[in-house]
């Protein structure tokens, strides 16, 4: 029987797009696991579904609306300081035993928003910061201006200031503040 975090990894490859795909038995099981989470859904039972439809849809969603996001933000941020939804994202994808492969392939996703790309440099980073530099070269070339809100303030800064910023700092919320 396959692990939860397998499984999970397979989601989020099928979701990458260009990522392998997942072993024949492992997508069946998937397939089966999503069917019976939408037959739960309708009859209302969701809650007694098995723990890995609740993982592995969340970790798809999660990685959908990080490619999305509008913002780079780290730390508490806004007007009573929270996180913010992208870096919750960020953080839950950063546990996901396929982070390293997904957020390689975010860094070099040119449908991303570049603020996305940003959190994928922030992933390699602590997951391998010895290949930083060659890992963020293309997103670096690109260059162009994102948009980063620290504490109430949203700015559009230099996507090459972020990422000095990151190879140098890391992502640690206390140094971005």
């Amino acid at each position: 029987m396959e692990s939860k975090e397998h499984i999970t990894a397979c989601l989020l490859r099928h979701h990458a797009g260009s990522l392998p795909p997942c072993p024949k038995e492992i997508a069946m099981k998937l397939q089966r696991c999503l069917q019976l989470s939408r037959t739960l859904m309708m009859s209302g039972l969701l809650l007694l579904a098995p723990p890995c439809i609740h993982a592995t849809q969340s970790a798809a969603e999660d990685l959908v609306l990080l490619r999305q996001t509008p913002t780079f933000a780290l730390g508490q941020v806004g007007f009573i300081g929270h996180i913010s939804e992208s870096e919750q994202r960020y953080r839950r994808l950063l546990q996901s035993p396929a982070a390293l492969e997904l957020f390689t392939r975010l860094i070099d996703d040119g449908a991303a928003t570049k603020e996305a790309r940003l959190y994928a440099a922030c992933a390699l980073r602590k997951l391998n910061g010895a290949q930083f530099e060659q890992l963020t070269k293309e997103l670096r070339k690109e260059g162009g201006h994102v948009s980063v809100l620290r504490t109430d303030i949203l700015q559009r800064e230099p996507i090459q200031d972020q990422l000095q910023n990151i190879a140098q700092h890391g992502c640690a919320d206390a140094h971005w503040r």
